[in-house]
């Protein structure tokens, strides 16, 4: 006889605690550790457009796999705080790259809209989340 995960007691619920903790480490490193090291990276002066265009896919993903974002985003609040912290030295802040204002808000602006966009595209629109009525069947 061969035991299935439902044949474990709280198989399955431990099951989907595994897997959304993996889909959170997932968004945690592509779309937040990637996406902010990269673009930040680049000497564009359209550092914030180029964040607002990069949460589109982002958020759209998490609609797709119906993951509720709320702790990815408290998860990415502090770990901007972090990494603008260790960012603030002398060494690694150039000021003549990006205004040092701008520099605080251009991680909190990606997450804020990675967070928003991902729970406006899962809102239910006619018993459907909003993502699905944007793609033709």
């Amino acid at each position: 006889m061969i035991l299935g995960i439902d044949d474990i007691a709280g198989g399955a619920t431990i099951l989907s605690l595994l897997a959304w903790l993996g889909l959170t480490f997932m968004y945690y490193i592509v779309c937040y550790l990637a996406v902010l090291n990269i673009i930040y990276d680049l000497n564009s002066p359209f550092k914030i457009a180029q964040l607002l265009l990069a949460s589109a896919p982002a958020a759209f993903l998490m609609a797709l796999f119906n993951y509720q974002p709320l702790i990815l985003c408290i998860l990415m609040g502090i770990s901007n705080f972090h990494r603008i912290k260790a960012l603030n030295t002398p060494n690694n802040l150039d000021p003549a790259q990006t205004p040092k204002k701008l520099f605080y808000k251009i991680g909190y602006i990606y997450i804020i809209m990675v967070c928003a966009l991902a729970f406006y595209l899962q809102t239910p629109v006619n018993g459907k989340p909003y993502w699905e009525t944007l793609i033709p069947q």
